[in-house]
This record gives structure tokens, C-alpha cells and sequence, in this order.
């Protein structure tokens, strides 16, 4: 079964932030996030928009979506009422929930669908019943049209919780919190910058992915910024892409299967990169990685591979040392016992956990001083 989709764009004089829906935010009004969301939801099976606002519907128009004019008071039974024959279920999905994406839609859809006995509707977050209405300001709210339609006290509705965490759960209700929007807009297209420089990195070294070599080393910066050639008198292949992240290495380089030629040892630095996604935990940055040793294997399956601690930092806001401290300890727990961990920040930090600044030019990436040092560990504890 599927759903209808009503986005409510409804035009008040009394709104802190005028004409809020249809601000750009980035490429587009904010509305159209909301709408292309949408459009990818297989289960969505048509999109109304409902408002009393002929500036709006022209915006709305351009994006080839259906709009009603409606009073400043919708009579949302009456709406809903008109598909009740081609049309089982509805979602309500105000236009103010920028970075609600289609995942947590789908994923909030099925669970409305599995409780279907159970329930009258379910929502993004706890109502607050004013004057027995249904409140549509909301990242989502589903329910049987047939049921609302014979609901005569909405008060004892049976509602069920899906809740939004972080970014998802960003309302736009002010100049503060759109403000904070742009931000986190920003910040997403950095990411899909760095991306694209993630895979001109791997064309530049494609050459490099396609010798045969002593020894291999992959993973991030810490890598791809060390000019090393040889290490104990063996050839080196430096595979480290900056900026890359371990489940990135997987996606677009062994999932790929661009590694090639012989190669017998692997030395594998990973987890700064992945920390500074607070999606991930530590248990899941884990198997990761040991998802990344397990694709080694499964091309050279006699390979000595060896995993170096995550590096600790020094006085960064994105990266915390004692987070990074935790890491080390769920990643060298779930180590495959094949695998052999090198301990690193015993070498690299002061007293106080951080990474020496002699060793760093910005409280991550390493100096020459601390590229000898890291040489000195790996010739140390690597056994050819």
C-alpha cells in the first residue's frame, strides 16, 4: 500500500519568519526539499500541496506538483475525503523539515504499516492536542484516511512515536534556526566537494593501484601526505587518499576491485576520518574496518596485514582525543587475530594525551618530524 502526500503551505501574516516556505536555502525554496524528498519514495503515490497563497502555488508549480487553494483554516477531512476511494493511507509533511530525507520516511511509513491494528496515526514527535485538532506542523504524520475521517474525538487517538534525531528534527521557525540550516547546508555540500576530490585522488593514482609491491599502504592523509618509497629496504605502494573515510576506501576502492598486481604486505591506517561522523559508532567504525581487512583477504589471501592505531590530535573542535583513545580500544578488541595491531601514540603524544606539536602543523596531519617517527615505529614492528 501507499500513501497520498500533503505538504501544507499555509501564509500568515502573524509568522515570525515571513514567507518561510519559500526561502532559498541553497539551490532552492525550502519547500522544494520537501517535494523532491518525496518524489523518491516509490510508496508516495501522489503529491498535493495545499495553500492560500497564490505566490506560493506559482513557486510550487514549477516543480510540476498538483496545488489546492484552500482557506486560511483547511478542512483537511474534506481534502482527504476526495481520495478515499483510489487512496487508503495519507502523509501530512510540513515544507519546515529541510534535511528530513526519504530513509526516515520509508522507514517510519513500514512501521505505520506493521501496526496498522494498533494504532490511529503515527507522527515525528508527541502532540500536544489544541482544541481537539491534529497539529500538521510536523516532519510527518500518517494515518487511514478512513479512520480520520470517522475520528470524533482526536484526543483519544491512538498515536505512535517515530522520532528524529539531530539534522533531521531541524524545524525551520526563525531567522536562528534557518540561519543554522544554511550552515548545516553548507557543511553537506563541503562533503560532497570533498567526495569529488576523494575520486580525482584515486584517478591520480590509478597507475599506482595497478603495480606490484613490497609493502602497501592504505588509507587516509596520514598516508597520502608521506613521500615513502622504500621501508626496510622494500618497495613501497602508497594507496592513501586524503580526506577518505574507511567505509569511502571500501565503496570506491576495493569494492571496485582497482587493487592489483602482487602484493604481500598491507599497512592500514584508518578512524580519524570516520569519528568525525557522530552517525557512527565506535562499535560500527569497527567493523568497518575489519570489513576493509576482510576484502584484503579475499585477493591476497596469504598478505601480512597490519592496522596502525588511530593517531590521537591536538586541540581540534571536529576530533576529540578521547574519543579517539575509546576507538582504539573497540577497534583493537574486534581485531581479526590475524591482523597485527602497531601501537603508535605511546611514540606521538605528551603527558596529556594530545599529539605533540611538534609532530603536527594543525592538531592532525603530520610534520616530517613525525613522519621519522612513525618509520622508526613501523621498521620496529613490522617483521618481513
Amino acid at each position: 500500500m501507499g500513501f497520498i502526500a500533503i505538504i501544507p503551505m499555509i501564509s500568515s501574516n502573524n509568522d515570525i519568519l515571513e514567507r518561510k516556505e519559500i526561502l532559498m536555502l541553497g539551490e532552492y525554496p525550502l519547500v522544494v526539499y520537501t517535494i523532491k524528498m518525496l518524489k523518491k519514495i516509490k510508496e508516495c503515490l501522489k503529491i498535493i500541496v495545499i495553500t492560500n497563497s497564490l505566490e506560493y502555488k506559482s513557486i510550487v508549480e514549477q516543480w510540476d506538483i498538483e496545488v489546492l487553494m484552500v482557506s486560511n483554516s483547511p478542512d483537511y477531512k474534506k481534502i482527504l475525503g476526495n481520495f478515499l476511494e483510489s487512496i487508503k493511507n495519507f502523509g501530512i509533511f510540513s515544507p519546515l523539515f529541510p534535511f528530513r530525507d526519504e530513509k526516515i520516511v520509508k522507514k517510519a511509513f513500514s512501521l505505520f504499516e506493521k501496526n496498522l491494528k494498533n494504532i490511529d496515526f503515527l507522527v515525528s514527535e508527541k502532540m500536544e492536542f489544541k482544541e481537539k485538532l491534529l497539529d500538521f506542523n510536523k516532519a510527518f504524520l500518517f494515518g487511514r484516511i478512513e479512520k480520520y475521517l470517522k475520528e470524533t474525538d482526536i484526543c483519544k487517538a491512538k498515536m505512535l512515536v517515530y522520532p528524529l534525531v539531530e539534522e533531521d528534527s531541524i524545524i525551520i521557525k526563525d531567522r536562528m534556526s534557518f540561519e543554522l540550516a544554511i550552515s548545516i547546508y553548507n557543511k553537506r555540500k563541503s562533503q560532497k566537494i570533498l567526495e569529488e576530490k576523494i575520486k580525482k585522488r584515486i584517478k591520480e593514482k590509478y597507475k599506482l593501484f595497478t603495480e606490484a609491491a613490497d609493502i602497501t599502504l592504505v588509507g587516509h592523509s596520514i598516508f597520502d601526505n608521506w613521500n615513502l618509497k622504500k621501508l626496510k629496504n622494500k618497495k613501497v605502494s602508497n594507496l592513501g587518499i586524503g580526506g577518505i573515510s574507511t567505509e569511502q576506501y571500501q565503496k570506491f576502492i576495493f569494492d571496485q576491485k582497482i587493487i592489483k598486481g602482487k602484493r604481500e604486505i598491507f599497512v592500514i591506517i584508518a578512524g580519524t576520518n570516520d569519528i568525525v561522523n557522530k552517525n557512527l559508532s565506535y562499535l560500527k567504525i569497527s567493523e568497518q574496518i575489519n570489513k576493509l581487512i576482510d576484502s584484503i583477504y579475499e585477493n591476497y589471501r596469504e598478505a601480512k596485514i597490519f592496522l596502525v592505531e588511530t593517531p590521537s590530535v591536538a586541540f581540534r573542535i571536529d576530533r576529540k582525543k578521547e574519543e579517539i583513545f575509546l576507538l582504539n580500544k573497540v577497534i583493537q578488541k574486534n581485531l581479526r587475530k590475524e591482523v597485527q595491531y602497531i601501537p603508535v601514540n605511546s611514540y606521538l603524544v605528551d603527558t596529556f594525551g594530545n599529539l605533540k606539536l611538534e609532530y603536527t602543523y594543525d592538531g592532525l596531519h603530520f610534520t616530517k618530524e613525525a613522519y621519522k617517527k612513525l618509520k622508526e615505529i613501523l621498521e620496529k614492528e613490522i617483521k618481513i
